[in-house]
């Protein structure tokens, strides 16, 4: 009874948000979370949702929320596909960027990992912040991320801002 008043429920506001009417879609999609509070589905058509009607502040939370539950659950790809999305919500956001990268590293896909944390310090000497590039480098291998490639990047780095002081 109670599943097939959640489907319900999520055939009523799928068929609201085909029409156009997302604030309805909305409320009752939040129905469906009082009542199953870890669908995974739900958080992900908000966070839709939420985009569609300009609220970045609410797409954010509910796809913190659903990386979480999919990570509880074990599903660590789809989570990890989930803060890739974050990340590509905010282009210049060198700290997304970099907890990509950990997340990555976490799951021991160390080439996507370097990828994200190179696109973060791209995105930091934009700025000319040298001293944020250290910290990135540093905070990242305090976490116990220690990447060969990367600490290799970071001499360098140094090395080439040494060279221009």
């Amino acid at each position: 009874e109670r599943n097939e008043a959640i489907q319900q429920y999520i055939l009523t506001a799928q068929a609201y948000g085909d029409l156009g009417f997302h604030s309805k879609a909305v409320a009752v999609y939040k129905q469906v979370l009082n009542l199953d509070p870890n669908n995974t589905e739900v958080y992900a058509a908000l966070a839709e949702l939420y985009k569609i009607l300009g609220l970045s502040g609410e797409v954010m939370s509910h796809y913190r929320t659903l990386a979480r539950i999919l990570e509880q659950e074990g599903q660590t790809e789809q989570a990890l596909a989930v803060v890739a999305k974050m990340a590509d919500l905010e282009p210049g956001n060198a700290d997304a960027r970099i907890a990509l990268a950990g997340k990555y590293h976490d799951a021991e896909l160390n080439e996507k990992a370097r990828a994200e944390f190179r696109k973060a310090i791209t995105l930091i000497e934009g700025r000319r912040q040298v001293p944020d590039i250290r910290s990135a480098y540093e905070l990242y291998f305090s976490q116990g991320r220690i990447d060969p490639a990367l600490v290799s990047d970071y001499e360098i780095g140094r090395a080439a801002h040494r060279e221009r002081v």
